[in-house]
């Protein structure tokens, strides 16, 4: 499984792992930013698509890559500079390959 650091004054979910533990997903908080962040063990694809949901029910989604960093295949996105802030309330967040979701969608609150 892999190691996966949960937010600490963010009011968010726990991290999703696959069953197998190849590939975790979440949401963190690092320096005051929301970072939505995704790890596998391989390089088991190249980019993947991000969709977050915000509080108004606008759903807005991006491909990004993956990178090498030491042991992991991992990506991390900075919620504030990818996605709009529709203010307060829950944002679904959801990672994708091709048309189908990577796990379940995860919630945070801001």
């Amino acid at each position: 499984m892999l190691a996966f650091l949960a937010a600490a004054a963010l009011a968010a979910p726990a991290p999703y792992c696959s069953p197998s533990g190849d590939v975790c997903y979440g949401v963190l908080e690092r320096q005051s930013q929301i970072v939505l962040r995704i790890d596998t063990i391989e390089r088991y694809f190249g980019r993947y698509t991000l969709c977050v949901t915000s509080p108004r029910g606008r759903r807005v989604c991006g491909s990004f890559p993956i990178f090498r960093n030491r042991t992991l295949w991992t990506s991390t996105v900075r919620w504030q500079r990818q996605f709009p802030n529709d203010g307060r309330g829950r944002y679904r967040v959801s990672w994708r390959l091709g048309s189908g979701p990577l796990g379940p969608t995860l919630v945070f609150r801001r």
